[in-house]
Order: structure tokens, then C-alpha cells, then sequence
């Protein structure tokens, strides 16, 4: 008989031995281990079984000791004493394991060798530099691409397969604005092959923050940190339902070198009405800015409630509206878009929030992207006591933890007081002193002025 079929004999009777499976896998893994039949296999605990099978096999009595320690030379001799003796120790552990067995510094030098040739072929097929940029990163494991090398590391076909497929896909980036599922069924014939509950979503994501380091650092729910990463790299995910409300502003859109201003924005000024501005709009544009005779302010709050407020004094007096932007909340998509799009047009923002530790989060986060544009409105240690109720609850420990970090000196300053009182301020205490500032900006601005064109043609900016 050949020594191959007696070792596959070996392995069969081995396997049908309970007593004997962890003395094997001992032997498997010392080897793999040492890359030779050398060591020792410590069994702790031997049961019954274990003991009677082991004696029968070496043909020695063991002791009743608490840990049996058993060298790889003594099984290999007490395989020569049994009728497998035609085939050798490393034959029977490869025939018992279902493999060729390699030490371990073998096996990671033939895995580097083989995801060097992966990367490399990689790179070769996808010339542009972003790709390039990501790819050799997760080739080299540098920081940023851990979901990337989690994936290569599975080794299944498929999931190697995944950076393939987002390195098409981050080929494809332009300048342009594109739909999220309109680009990926373009690209896959899959509107949902790029959704963050996919493999490969999750992997293209990680890849377009890796190649914008600055992403995810603002104090916004994750599902907004998503939107605005694609917003970047050109992509809408949800351009409707994503919005911010704005009064008393005029839009400008860029039409080769110049700005020209889109009309409805001014008619809505002139008709005293307020606009639900969507991503979808704000994304065609290259401004904003005051649309009245004021100075380049904008006045920012994150609550409706108060906005409406506001608003309502304006509407019941010849008063025009004044540059009032209400984000809903803390900051989504759109509310940044419009961030971005007033300090384009040069225009200072003052934002006022709850004097709580949400509310100065979403300040800081807004004055560490503009620090030279923004001002803070009524967020200081005055407006504080002012607005502190006689009765308000405590707040909770892992609240106020979060005001821990913030960049802004007159935010740490509130953020200190509010850490000892452990008490929380809304901005609706403050409103005759936002609204007093509102209408010292429109003092002197005078009524909208008369239409001056009945068509939706957009105007020159002046």
C-alpha cells in the first residue's frame, strides 16, 4: 500500500478516536507553529476518555496529573509501533487536518507576496490619482481604511471583488451633481449598489473619507456626516426633503464669469414671503446674501418656533423681512450648503441656539468651519443667566460630558457655568433681545422695492 493511502488510513482512524482529537490538533498547530515535528502538546484537564485513548496509543500508563504534556517525538514513535507505520508523523497531521501543512512565517510570507500582486494589478488598472491614492493606502494599511483591509483580510472572492468595484466608482467622481442611486445604477445597472447598508457602499464611503481627511468632524448625527461627505464628492442622497427656510435673502447663480440673480428669491423679499430653500435648489447656486439695503449680516436660529416669532413682528409693520435663515434643528446638509453659500457672498453670520450642551455643539460647530464669519448671538454668560429658568431640571452627567473639547473661548466660557449649575437656557427666553437686533438691522432699510420686470428672468447682480 502506497504511504499517502495509509496516512488518509491514519487520518480516518484518528478522527474516529474522541479521545485523540486534541493531541492531534496539538500536533497540527506545533508544527504550523515551528515548521518542524519538534515541542510538546500540553492537554490540561484530561477526561476519562482522553486518558484511556492516549494510553492505548502510546502504550504507557499516564499519570493522574492535572496537565499532560506529550512530545511530538513520542507520538511519531507511537505511530511507528501501529499498523500506519508506512507513513510518517507530517503525513498523517496534513491527511488529518485536509491540507498541506506550512509554518506559520511561510503561510504570512505567500499571503504578503499574493496581496502585493493583488494591489498591484489594482493599480495598474485604475490610473486616476484619487483612486491610486486610496488603494495604495489600504495596499500599505495606513490609517483611515480599516473596513477596506477587514475586507481584502476575509479573503473570500467577493469581498476582494468589492475593491474593484469602488474604484470604479470613485473613478466616475466629477464636478457635476449627481443623484446617489442615478449614479450607481449608472455605473452597476443598481440604483442601490452604493447605499450605506451594502458592503460596497460602506467601503466607498470609507474611501471618500479617507481622500477628504476634514470629513466627520462636526457634531451632527452620522446620517448628515454621509450626506454631506457624498455632497462633496458631487453625489445628493436627498435633495427635497433636506431644506432650510430663509427670508429676506436674494440667490445668485453662476452663468460663465458672471453672478446672475435668480428672480423668484427677490420676488419672495418684495412679497414679504418666506422660502423653504431643499438642497436640490441651494445645490444651483453660488451665493447668498442680505436682499435688502443692510449690511452683509445674516442672522442664523436653529429653532422654527422662534424664527416664526420673529417673522411676525415684521409682517404686522411696513417693515421688509429681515436675513433670517431657521435650520430646523442642528445643522443638516442644506443648512451647511446655505453656510457655505452666505460666506461666499461675503456676508458675517450670527447665530443664536439654546444655551444648552446641544445647542453650544451645534455653535462650535459652526464656528470652527468660519471662524473669521461668524458671530455669536446672544451665547454669552449674561444671555445665559438671563435665560436660565427659576425652575429647570438637572441635566444628566453624559449631557454635559459632551461639552468637554470646544473650540470657541466664549462658548467654554458659558459651557463652564452651564457644567456647574447643570442647568439648561432656551433661546425663546431671549427673544425681544434677538428681535431688538433684528430690527436695528432693517432700521433705515425701507419697504421692498417696487417690482421691476414681470417675468422669472434672472437679474444681473449689481
Amino acid at each position: 500500500m502506497k504511504a499517502q493511502e495509509v496516512a488518509q488510513k491514519a487520518a480516518a482512524y484518528f478522527r474516529s478516536q474522541p479521545g485523540l482529537a486534541r493531541l492531534l490538533a496539538g500536533c497540527v498547530e506545533k508544527y504550523r507553529r515551528h515548521g518542524r515535528l519538534a515541542g510538546k502538546v500540553m492537554l490540561s484537564k484530561a477526561s476519562e476518555e482522553e486518558r484511556q485513548a492516549l494510553e492505548a496509543f502510546l502504550r504507557r500508563r499516564l499519570e493522574a496529573e492535572e496537565t499532560l504534556l506529550i512530545s511530538l517525538r513520542e507520538v511519531a514513535l507511537a505511530l511507528q509501533a501501529t499498523c500506519f507505520a508506512e507513513a510518517d508523523l507530517l503525513a498523517v497531521l496534513q491527511a488529518y487536518a485536509g491540507e498541506e501543512l506550512l509554518p506559520r512565517s511561510q503561510v504570512r510570507l505567500m499571503a504578503q507576496e499574493q496581496r502585493d500582486l493583488f494591489f498591484q494589478q489594482l493599480l495598474r488598472e485604475n490610473s486616476q490619482p484619487s483612486t491610486q491614492r486610496w488603494l495604495q493606502a489600504v495596499w500599505e494599511k495606513d490609517a483611515g481604511v480599516q473596513r477596506a483591509q477587514r475586507a481584502y483580510t476575509n479573503g473570500c472572492e467577493e469581498e476582494q471583488q468589492l475593491f474593484s468595484l469602488a474604484a470604479k466608482a470613485l473613478a466616475q467622481l466629477s464636478e457635476a451633481k449627481e443623484r446617489l442611486p442615478v449614479y450607481a445604477a449608472r455605473i452597476f445597472g443598481d440604483p442601490h449598489a452604493l447605499d450605506s447598508t451594502t458592503a460596497l457602499g460602506r467601503v466607498f464611503l470609507e474611501a471618500l473619507c479617507f481622500l477628504r481627511p476634514e470629513a466627520g468632524q462636526d457634531d451632527f448625527s452620522r446620517t448628515e456626516e454621509e450626506a454631506e461627505l457624498l455632497y462633496h464628492f458631487g453625489l445628493l442622497r436627498d435633495d427635497v426633503l433636506n431644506f432650510v427656510t430663509c427670508a429676506g435673502l436674494a440667490a445668485f447663480r453662476q452663468q460663465g464669469d458672471c453672478e446672475m440673480e435668480v428672480s423668484y428669491w427677490r420676488e419672495a423679499w418684495r412679497q414679504r414671503a418666506v422660502l423653504n430653500a431643499p438642497l436640490r435648489e441651494l445645490a444651483n447656486l453660488s451665493s447668498l446674501r442680505p436682499a435688502g439695503k443692510a449690511k452683509e449680516v445674516v442672522y442664523i436660529v436653529e429653532n422654527s418656533g422662534v424664527f416664526s416669532a420673529l417673522l411676525d413682528v415684521f409682517e404686522q409693520s411696513s417693515l421688509p423681512l429681515p436675513p433670517l435663515v431657521c435650520t430646523h434643528g442642528n445643522f443638516k446638509l442644506a443648512s451647511w450648503v446655505a453656510v457655505n453659500l452666505l460666506t461666499a457672498g461675503g456676508c458675517t453670520l450670527c447665530y443664536s441656539g439654546d444655551l444648552d450642551p446641544e445647542g453650544l455643539l451645534a455653535a462650535d460647530a459652526l464656528y470652527k468651519r468660519n471662524p473669521q464669519q461668524v458671530r455669536l448671538w446672544h451665547y454669552g454668560l449674561e444671555d445665559y443667566h438671563f435665560a436660565l429658568p427659576k425652575e429647570a431640571p438637572l441635566l444628566p452627567e453624559a449631557r454635559l460630558k459632551k461639552l468637554e473639547g470646544l473650540s470657541c473661548p466664549e462658548l467654554r466660557a458659558v459651557a463652564q457655568v452651564l457644567q456647574q449649575k447643570k442647568r439648561a437656557a432656551y433661546q425663546e427666553a431671549l427673544l425681544s433681545n434677538l428681535l431688538a437686533d433684528l430690527l436695528l438691522l432693517v432700521q433705515g432699510d425701507g419697504s421692498p422695492e417696487p417690482k421691476s420686470q414681470e417675468n422669472d428672468s434672472e437679474e444681473p447682480s449689481p
